[in-house]
């Protein structure tokens, strides 16, 4: 089993080599399955879909963690324990840290399949 700082390296690694995301389903569903993958295959923890992230199995994001304070048009967040996921409807995906020594810094993105980043998304009018 691996530590948890490197399953999460190696999920960022793996969600980096697949395609990008047409639309934000696409984007949930690719975030869920690469990351149950590793957690199954490396965490020697079982899913439990009712449990809110503290059994240190990582989990993907979740409608029930919604946190609508740090959305924008265009834009859902979820939270989790230690980052804060958003995902756009163009299927573009960014990852911030929420711990303390590194509030709000980028872990992590992906551009949806136009090209466009969290960042710069700007929806269609």
């Amino acid at each position: 089993m691996l530590p948890k700082e490197q399953r999460l390296l190696l999920f960022f690694h793996r969600l980096d080599a697949e395609g990008s995301a047409e639309n934000h389903d696409e984007a949930m569903v690719l975030l869920t399955t690469t990351l149950n993958f590793i957690e199954d295959e490396l965490s020697g923890i079982a899913y439990n879909p009712e449990q809110p992230g503290t059994d240190g199995r990582m989990y993907p994001p979740d409608e029930r963690y919604r946190y609508s304070k740090w959305e924008y048009p265009g834009v859902r967040c979820y939270r989790q324990r230690r980052h804060a996921t958003f995902v756009a409807d163009n299927g573009a995906i960014e990852i911030r840290n929420r711990t303390s020594s590194d509030p709000g810094t980028l872990a992590f993105e992906k551009a949806g399949k136009d090209g466009r980043k969290v960042s710069s998304y700007d929806p269609p009018q």
